[in-house]
């Protein structure tokens, strides 16, 4: 599969590309070949056995398969029990009762999310499609531990020993989770959040496993815990704007709060990506949990 995909991308082509491009045109590949075969492809005829009127699917027809593949596949097979052959009918392809799309052959697959272990769902749910893309790029990049940090200049060669301390002023080396989760500035930070959403939680000092504790605040939903999101991803935007102003721009804002452009960046997101979220940022500031139809006894104040 990588080869072939390797083979389908311009080279020369490539070394010009962002690396939002670059996702972009892996994305557009990697999704049409799944939906290519989903297309035209039919099950094989021996595949299926008769057992009177009814049709059932051989258990041999996909072997060696991972144990969330496995339940994946029980699932779908579950659709095509009951199902009757008629002579001199015309066989037609049905899917959940209804005429087969590969929109619904996608829609079932993606239903099967909640099956995966918890490191794949993370990669899953990273790319959240009401977050702008370079944000989505930070966020992959800060898994990957792959963000330029003093840290890292310093094990390139690129930055001097010297130059690896905070740029927040805290004293400490800067690191990923130092930057994000650590520093006094990002823990502030994530506390004015809990206050304003009013939950009660820890959090990790790892990217990980703090977006896990932060997805888990929220269980109403993945279209409402998609958009709960978007306030951890306005968070660490916002905290590695200010830490790029002071080490590019020479701008110190230490005395200000990140909450409000925390807020104000997650309204605007939603607001530009999500229809039904048609809320004021006064609404926003003072219902969050109402304006993302959060159930907890909470509503909007016109």
């Amino acid at each position: 599969m990588v080869d072939t995909v390797r083979r389908r991308l311009s080279t020369w082509n490539n070394n010009y590309l962002s690396i939002g491009g670059r996702i972009i045109l892996l994305n557009s590949v990697l999704c049409a070949i799944p939906v290519y075969f989903l297309s035209f492809f039919k099950a094989p005829a021996e595949s299926f056995r008769r057992e009177g009127e009814e049709l059932v699917w051989k258990d041999g027809w996909a072997a060696n398969l991972n144990e969330e593949n496995y339940r994946l596949k029980k699932k779908i097979v579950g659709n095509f029990r009951g199902l009757t052959l008629k002579e001199n009918v015309e066989d037609w392809w049905i899917w959940a009762k209804k005429t087969y799309s590969v929109k619904d052959a996608y829609t079932e697959i993606m239903e099967g999310y909640h099956l995966l272990n918890i490191e794949d769902q993370g990669l899953v749910a990273v790319w959240n499609k009401i977050v702008p893309l370079k944000v989505l790029v930070l966020v992959w990049r800060m898994w990957q531990n792959k963000i330029p940090t003093r840290d890292d200049l310093i094990k390139q060669g690129i930055a001097a020993e010297s130059q690896g301390s905070c740029p927040f002023g805290c004293g400490k080396e800067e690191s990923v989770n130092h930057i994000f989760f650590e520093c006094l500035i990002a823990t502030f930070s994530w506390s004015d959040i809990v206050r304003w959403l009013n939950i009660k939680g820890v959090f990790h000092n790892t990217a990980t496993q703090n977006f896990y504790l932060f997805a888990y605040f929220n269980n109403s939903g993945r279209s409402i815990q998609e958009k709960f999101l978007v306030i951890w991803y306005a968070c660490v935007w916002i905290i590695w704007k200010r830490r790029n102003d002071i080490v590019f721009k020479k701008k110190h804002k230490l005395g200000e709060a990140f909450i409000y452009d925390i807020q104000l960046t997650s309204w605007w997101w939603l607001r530009s990506k999500v229809k039904r979220f048609q809320y004021s940022f006064y609404q926003w500031i003072f219902n969050p949990k109402a304006c993302l139809g959060w159930n907890d006894g909470y509503k909007v104040v016109v």
